[in-house]
């Protein structure tokens, strides 16, 4: 293999609802497909299909698979679904034998969705009138990266309701808490990462055991 093969080259992603696009420096949009993954019903680890090929399944395959769809309105909605389908077209722009990683930039959506402005508008109600010009700014005009931690704030509070429940003996609780703690560690978000890591075990704990 001939050494500039072995460096990778810079790439953009634009991510969309509908379609995924990559950019390689030097070589223009090498792929454009759909943004859509089909995976096996027993496991997300057992992908069967990404992008063309997958929607070249859709309405052809056998009962026991899941069509996923990442995004929705311009809004990332299974981290996980999106991150195997983002290294996939990755792998497929540029291959995957490289001694270093690429220089990836990431579109991020900037629509939120009708939910999301339903709910900004909604907490904005609820304020004293004198603290409403204040406080829009932050509600409306946040960037990327504090939508995102928001997001997992959102998350985090859910597994955390089902740690407690599965503390408390509540067994149900148990398939969702996997489920929401692998769509957390998906996020790769230090701070996520870091509560996760350091702050966590304390809410699985009595008391008792606390102290």
């Amino acid at each position: 293999m001939a050494f500039f093969q072995l460096i990778p080259p810079d790439i953009a992603i634009d991510i969309g609802t509908n379609n995924t696009r990559v950019y390689v420096k030097n070589k223009g949009i090498v792929v454009n497909e759909p943004s859509v993954i089909i995976l096996s019903s027993d496991s997300k680890k057992n992908i069967i299909a990404v992008g063309d090929s997958a929607e070249d399944l859709i309405g052809r395959s056998p009962g026991n698979i899941r069509i996923v769809h990442p995004l929705r309105d311009g809004v990332i909605v299974d981290y996980e679904a999106a991150q195997i389908m983002i290294h996939y077209f990755i792998s497929k722009a540029i291959g995957s034998r490289h001694f270093r990683r690429p220089r990836v930039v990431v579109t991020i959506p900037g629509k939120v969705s009708k939910v999301e402005r339903m709910a900004e508008e909604k907490l904005l109600s609820m304020l004293p009138e004198v603290l409403r010009a204040d406080y829009e700014p932050l509600l409306q005009n946040s960037d990327g990266t504090v939508c995102a931690i928001v997001k997992a704030a959102d998350k985090l509070s859910a597994y955390i309701k089902c740690v407690e429940e599965l503390k408390a003996g509540n067994l149900e609780f148990k398939k969702a808490a996997e489920q929401t703690r692998a769509v957390l560690e998906a996020m790769k978000l230090p701070e996520l990462d870091y509560f996760l890591a350091n702050c966590m075990d304390s809410f699985a704990r009595t008391l008792d055991e606390l102290d």
